[in-house]
């Protein structure tokens, strides 16, 4: 039964990662896209390298979270503060009106989800095997 916790947590840190694959694969097979839509979203002038750190962020860090141990800790804790930053910079919700502003509020969530899932894998919450086994008390014997 241990053997499937461990496939089964590994499997859903590659679910939780995906988002984040994902745009680093895309930003490697389409550069210019991938430069205009950080320079929009991110609202910076230099596209280029933001788009570079995007893509070292996105691939370097969810590698690290499909790591063990330290590797996996501080891969999650930098795409969980990055997932709130981000979130914070790109659904300016509080600027938007009606529909909106209904969409970039839940986009907000949404990124604060996945950004407080990363930080609970951080602080060791990624499965039943990161989780130190329960110590056990030997009956004494009854005489």
């Amino acid at each position: 039964m241990e053997h499937s916790s461990h496939w089964v947590n590994r499997a859903l840190l590659l679910a939780l990662c995906a988002g984040w694959m994902q745009g680093g694969f895309i930003a490697l097979s389409d550069p210019e896209t991938m430069a205009m839509l950080a320079g929009g979203q991110l609202h910076v002038a230099k596209a280029g390298p933001a788009a570079g750190l995007m893509v070292i962020n996105a691939l370097a860090a969810t590698a690290m979270v499909l790591f063990e141990g330290q590797a996996r800790r501080l891969g999650a804790l930098w795409l969980g503060l990055i997932s709130i930053l981000g979130a914070l910079m790109v659904h300016r919700f509080w600027t938007q009106h009606g529909v909106a502003f209904t969409l970039s509020l839940q986009g907000f969530l949404g990124m604060v989800g996945f950004g407080a899932a990363f930080l609970m894998v951080a602080r060791g919450g990624g499965g039943a095997a990161d989780e130190a086994p329960a110590a056990t008390v030997a009956a004494e014997p009854v005489a």
